[in-house]
C-alpha cells in the first residue's frame, strides 16, 4: 500500500489552483468570450421561453409557474456545460 505525503498533495492542489487562476483571468481578459457566455443563456431564455412558453403550462404542486421560470435553470447549466468543454 503507497502512502502520499501531505506536501505533495498540497503541490498538486496549489498546481491545480494556479491552473485555475491563470484559466479564470484568461477567460475575463477576452470581452468577446464573456459576452457570449452571459448573452448565450440570456438569448435562449428570452426566445425559446417567450416562444415555447405559449405552448406549455408548468404546475408546481397547485401553484401555476411560467415556462420561463422552469426554463431558466437549465438553460444556466447549458451554458456552464458548453463553456467546460469549449
Amino acid at each position: 500500500m503507497s502512502t502520499v505525503s501531505a506536501s505533495c498533495i498540497l503541490d498538486e492542489m496549489l498546481a491545480a489552483w494556479t491552473l485555475c487562476e491563470r484559466e479564470v483571468v484568461r477567460f475575463l481578459r477576452q470581452r468577446a468570450r464573456v459576452l457570449a457566455a452571459i448573452g448565450t443563456p440570456l438569448l435562449f431564455w428570452a426566445v425559446l421561453g417567450s416562444g415555447l412558453g405559449r405552448s406549455f403550462r408548468v404546475d408546481n404542486g397547485g401553484a401555476s409557474d411560467g415556462y420561463l421560470r422552469y426554463f431558466f435553470p437549465g438553460a444556466i447549466l447549458m451554458t456552464v456545460l458548453f463553456t467546460a468543454i469549449f
